[in-house]
């Protein structure tokens, strides 16, 4: 078969198929690989799974903060606060004897939690400064940890979203209506509007105050 008749062929072939040759638009983005938790959403936000991701995952990460008074900006949280949140992080994630080896603190009763690792985690989830973190009584500069003499816990608080009609979005801001219990049962719920700020590559928690 010659070269012409080959190219006719080919072109009743392609005719006949519709074939067309289009940008693929459907590519995805890369996935970022270090979180399971989206860091950007389509143009139109699927609020069921943001739902989703607020239940499942922010609000147990705010955990005891909860139970703060109203505030703004995280640098409102007394710092007290984010020592027992980060207590609560490690004692779920820990065992007594891990901790015992880990956070001792001069045979004193209480955790030592050391500074970077304790602002490391914390300004994971919240703005916050490590000039502000280190401007407390309970940072001991000489060994460069965070300590409390001692102080309990509370496992029992919980939160959570009700419905899509808790969410609204604005500049990047995610702001949720959420349902607060210090019980678990909510048998003594109140009402808080929590803020969270999705428009970076963490997101982190900007504000919680009294709906």
């Amino acid at each position: 078969m010659n070269r012409q008749a080959l190219l006719a062929v080919l072109t009743i072939l392609i005719l006949l198929s519709g074939c067309t040759i289009e940008p693929n638009t459907t590519a995805r983005q890369p996935l970022n690989e270090s979180s399971s938790i989206p860091q950007t959403m389509p143009e139109e936000d699927n609020l069921e799974v943001l739902l989703s991701i607020v239940n499942e995952q922010y609000l147990p990460t705010l955990g005891s903060m909860i139970n703060c008074e109203d505030w703004n900006c995280a640098e409102e949280i007394p710092v007290s606060m984010y020592y027992a949140w980060y207590r609560d992080f490690i004692n779920s994630t820990t065992t007594p004897e891990e901790r015992t080896e880990r956070y001792s603190y001069q045979d004193a009763p209480g955790w030592a939690y050391p500074a970077e690792e304790l602002e490391s985690h914390v300004m994971q989830y919240f703005p916050v400064s490590t000039d502000y973190l280190r401007g407390s009584d309970i940072y001991q500069a000489a060994e460069q940890v965070y300590w409390i003499p001692a102080g309990g816990t509370n496992i029992t608080y919980r939160a959570r979203a009700d419905s899509v009609e808790a969410l609204s979005i604005e500049d990047g801001r995610l702001s949720v209506y959420i349902s607060c219990s210090l019980r678990g049962d909510f048998s003594d719920t109140i009402y808080k509007v929590l803020t969270i700020d999705r428009s970076g590559e963490q997101w982190q928690f900007i504000s919680c105050v009294s709906a």
